[in-house]
């Protein structure tokens, strides 16, 4: 091995392409992103079928949840309609596509769409300014309190999660 050192790290890098060689199709990040599923599976069907019939309902979704005691007098004075104004703004983003109360009518929760996959960096920077951003502005001197909630922001908190665990390497 000495006398043919190229040849050993020949043979060595070979086994270990080969070694490895499952990883080449290996796809990180969420589960659910499309095209990971292969198309013999019914959720990739359903997920084509949608795309082809309904194209504007692809993509991911997200519900903003807002609550409080005062939340009927924040929509009454427009502060959640200028919220929602500022939204639509954004690119992108579609919504409010629906709304649901609660019995008490203390908490409403609008449904949000993305026109970008959830492992899309621009899809992740809207959950980030609209978190950090826009909903500050919006309800932060009332009594109102609004969150983020589904797959596009569970996404983003898990790469938080997963990012503060992460080792730092200096070089």
């Amino acid at each position: 091995s000495i006398e043919h050192p190229v040849l050993v790290l020949a043979a060595g890098t070979s086994i270990l392409l080969l070694l490895s060689s499952f990883c080449f199709d290996l796809r990180l990040g969420s589960t659910v992103q499309p095209g990971n599923l292969p198309q013999s599976m019914q959720s990739s069907q359903a997920y084509s079928a949608i795309r082809r019939a309904f194209p504007e309902a692809t993509g991911s979704d997200f519900s903003i949840i807002l609550s409080g005691a005062d939340l009927a007098e924040r929509e009454n004075d427009g502060t959640v309609q200028g919220f929602f104004d500022r939204l639509a703004e954004l690119p992108y983003l579609r919504g409010p596509l629906g709304s649901d109360r609660s019995d008490d009518d203390t908490a409403a929760r609008y449904h949000f769409l993305v026109d970008r996959g959830m492992n899309d960096p621009r899809a992740r920077a809207l959950v980030k300014q609209i978190r950090g951003e826009f909903i500050p502005q919006a309800f932060g001197s009332t009594a109102v309190s609004a969150i983020l909630g589904g797959t596009l922001p569970y996404a983003v908190d898990d790469e938080v999660r997963y990012g503060e665990r992460a080792p730092e390497v200096y070089g």
